[in-house]
């Protein structure tokens, strides 16, 4: 089953594969966000092995908060298929530029204020991800 929030605006397509990881959420209460970079596009639902290799910081502001919303940015690998970039400073700017672009544009469309605050390597997207894998885990019971 597949959920979809709402619909790129006539015109716009992700420039990447893009989805969410299970078992995570981020400060604005959804599963942490991730662009999947290196790939033919895969069928929507797919769930996709891949190597971090960094963040893109991004805040926006929704019912009057400020809300951190990054983009945690991936490469696809496999034991046979090998991550084409292994750190965010091998992708091409023109690349990560389009990427925010598209973001900066699509939050625009749908009436938000979103902007890119900086990038961090694939340390920093390791750390992203612990967080958001520690905000989604159950509580454990005392004693």
């Amino acid at each position: 089953m597949l959920t979809i929030s709402r619909r790129l605006p006539a015109g716009l397509s992700f420039p990447h594969d893009f989805g969410a990881i299970p078992g995570t959420r981020a400060e604005d209460g959804d599963a942490l966000d991730a662009m999947v970079l290196g790939l033919e596009p895969c069928v929507a639902g797919c769930l996709v092995t891949t190597r971090l290799i960094g963040v893109l910081y991004a805040e926006q502001v929704e019912s009057g908060r400020r809300l951190q919303n990054d983009r945690l940015i991936a490469c696809g690998e496999t034991p046979v298929n090998r991550a084409r970039f292994h750190e965010l400073a091998q992708v091409p700017e023109e690349c990560l530029r389009a990427i925010e672009v598209f973001f900066e544009t699509y939050n625009r469309a749908a009436g938000r204020e979103f902007r890119f605050t900086g990038r961090g390597d694939r340390r920093a997207a390791e750390a992203a991800l612990d967080k958001a894998l520690s905000a989604a885990a159950p509580p454990r019971p005392p004693g």
